[in-house]
């Protein structure tokens, strides 16, 4: 699921190969009333993660087979890429994430490689390595000069996008809930305002936050009240302090970071 403010508030949602896209900006229409204002062309072998840019109002959506395809606002088709593992064959992509001044969109998935893509060019412009299990979450920050990917091992990677190589070594962080054990990270989440901020969670159901301006990166906070797989973060875009996390739990948890309290929980009828 991934959102954006373009033309009013849109939202796009997924489920098996079917991607639909909500107009939630029009008068007078009650949210339970709502019919989806474009359906996109199914995606072979199932959608596993969407992403939107403000730049051009354009929908990423990405399949276990590895396609990357673009749709207009609209629902319209633009253009499609493949990202292929060291077989040939198409990998299979667990997460995307647009830069938010560029058209550039990086990818991760089975190959364990983060991928950088040119939209324009539709090409892969930059490659990073250095994790030994599928990439499954990832995400820019400090206004793109970070790009960090979150792994099905538990390690997060920091990489400096500015650096003229891309083999340069990459800042690591090792997530762990209270067993001192690592599992799959889901979501990562960059701070808006604190910008060497990161927050990262997952099937520990754990959601923690880090300061990748230090050299060992320390873990500010560790929040521990969901109950099962957290599967999505966001920060507020007008308030430093909050923090919002989604599980499989079926709860919306809010937190003031500074403060390292939960302030709200909202139970929903489904995930």
């Amino acid at each position: 699921m991934a959102g954006q403010e373009g033309c009013g508030p849109t939202l796009a949602t997924a489920g098996g190969e079917d991607v639909y896209v909500w107009n939630l900006g029009k008068p007078g229409v009650q949210l339970d009333a709502l019919a989806p204002s474009a359906c996109l062309p199914p995606l072979s072998g199932g959608v596993t993660a969407l992403s939107w840019t403000s730049i051009s109002n354009s929908l990423a959506a990405a399949s276990s087979r590895g396609t990357i395809s673009l749709f207009s606002q609209g629902g319209a088709p633009l253009e499609t890429m493949t990202s292929k593992d060291a077989s040939g064959d198409g990998e299979r992509i667990k997460c995307i994430s647009f830069a938010s001044h560029s058209l550039s969109l990086c990818s991760g998935g089975s190959s364990t490689e983060l991928r950088v893509w040119d939209c324009k060019r539709k090409e892969v412009v930059r490659t990073y390595r250095g994790h030994s299990a599928a990439i499954s979450a990832c995400a820019y920050g400090d206004k793109d000069m970070l790009l960090a990917s979150g792994s099905s091992s538990g390690d997060v990677l920091v990489h400096t996008t500015a650096s003229p190589s891309a083999a340069s070594e990459p800042q690591r962080i090792k997530t762990g809930g209270a067993g001192g054990y690592a599992s799959a990270v889901r979501a990562l989440k960059f701070s808006p305002f604190r910008r060497s901020h990161v927050a990262a969670a997952g099937e520990e159901a754990v959601v923690e936050l880090f300061d990748t301006a230090r050299s060992d990166a320390p873990s500010l906070v560790k929040f521990t009240q969901h109950t099962g797989t957290v599967t999505g973060l966001a920060f507020s875009p007008v308030n430093e302090l909050l923090l919002c996390s989604a599980g499989l739990d079926c709860r919306a948890l809010f937190y003031d970071v500074q403060a390292k309290k939960l302030v709200k929980s909202v139970t929903c009828e489904a995930p």
